[in-house]
């Protein structure tokens, strides 16, 4: 385990992911928490290896043969393309598209987010950055944010 912030080891992200996938949801929700102790707090790693293993069995269902560590590998490069296309379309409602293009070359070339979702890393920073992004969107597409950036 690489203890960098909050960042685990894909050798044994993968392993872990599996013997989760092999016992489904409610194993992680009730089992898991109680019998191992981790450094961090044990809900985002659980999160992760949710993810990872989701992942997994949806590339699974539409016939696309992976392993479960190449499932935890590309999570984040998978979710870091997410924040680019999220943050797009943000700035795209708000200044237009153009705009919104620069905005998502700027998230794609920032070196601290670059850090945090390359191949291999397997770190809830890469989620949880376009979770926060996207939710940013979603908040303007509803219409209840529209008001507030027409202040700023």
């Amino acid at each position: 385990m690489i203890v960098h912030g909050i960042r685990w080891d894909v050798w044994w992200a993968a392993p872990s992911t599996r013997y989760d996938d092999d016992r489904g949801c409610v194993h992680i929700c009730t089992t898991r928490l109680h019998i191992h102790s981790y450094t961090h707090n044990p809900l985002l790693q659980q999160g992760l290896i949710f993810t990872a293993g989701l992942i997994y069995k949806t590339l699974h269902a539409l016939n696309i043969p992976i392993d479960v560590q190449e499932a935890c590998v590309f999570t984040a490069p998978l979710f870091a393309a997410f924040c680019a296309l999220s943050t797009y379309m943000l700035v795209k409602e708000v200044r237009g598209s153009g705009a919104g293009l620069c905005a998502a070359a700027f998230v794609a070339v920032v070196p601290s987010y670059i850090s945090r979702s390359v191949a291999g890393s397997f770190d809830n920073e890469g989620v949880a950055i376009f979770a926060l992004v996207n939710t940013f969107f979603l908040y303007i597409k509803v219409g209840c944010g529209v008001y507030v950036f027409v202040c700023i």
